[in-house]
């Protein structure tokens, strides 16, 4: 699984030395403790908007869940992803259901990278056909993060969907093998076939 650390954004250096008697988060000056409205982080620049919103879950503010999971409905993507980050790192269960489908909707297809790797810290072995299609017809990003899921359920599947997995597999490396650059296609394909294979 992934850790906090390998999320994009860290708290700025310094950051723990802000003072309790300003009403500020210590490690997240620009989260006030007596905040009520949280959409007032949206409020800004944009990038500060995203490291507001990152830092509500890690800095474990539960009061903000309903927010966060209003937000994944939003149509800007930077603001979306900060949320399931959010809420992946405060291990906020039931935001799955949300997060897959925002992944697999057609209009996310280019720009899920994000969404993906917040679903690292959650349980969501249910979806690991559809994390296989990821590797087999996503693109780099979206392919990386999916194969993390895999690797991390292929232990825990069926044998049902572990043979359903592996004809997917097996399918897209047969139309890989007619297309250009094939070598290095196959080759991943045939190693993500090894993983599978290789549960005992």
């Amino acid at each position: 699984m992934g850790n906090s650390s390998r999320l994009p954004w860290r708290p700025p250096a310094g950051a723990a030395a802000t003072s309790a008697r300003s009403g500020e988060n210590a490690s997240y000056p620009y989260l006030r403790c007596d905040m009520k409205d949280y959409s007032q982080l949206l409020n800004g620049h944009p990038e500060l908007q995203r490291k507001s919103i990152i830092g509500l879950g890690e800095a474990g503010i539960t009061e903000a869940i309903p927010f966060l999971k209003d937000l994944l409905r939003t149509q800007n993507s930077r603001l979306r992803d900060a949320a399931a980050l959010s809420l992946s790192e405060m291990g906020v269960q039931e935001a799955v259901p949300a997060i897959m489908d925002l992944i697999l909707h057609p209009d996310n297809e280019g720009n899920r990278g994000s969404l993906i790797f917040s679903l690292w810290k959650l349980e969501c072995i249910d979806y690991f056909q559809e994390f296989v299609n990821i590797v087999c017809y996503g693109n780099y990003e979206s392919r990386h993060n999916a194969l993390e899921l895999v690797q991390q359920y292929r232990y825990r599947i069926s044998p049902d969907v572990r043979r359903s997995a592996l004809a997917t597999l097996q399918g897209k490396r047969v139309l890989a093998e007619t297309e250009d650059d094939a070598e290095r296609e196959v080759a991943f394909l045939e190693y993500v076939e090894a993983l599978l294979m290789d549960f005992e």
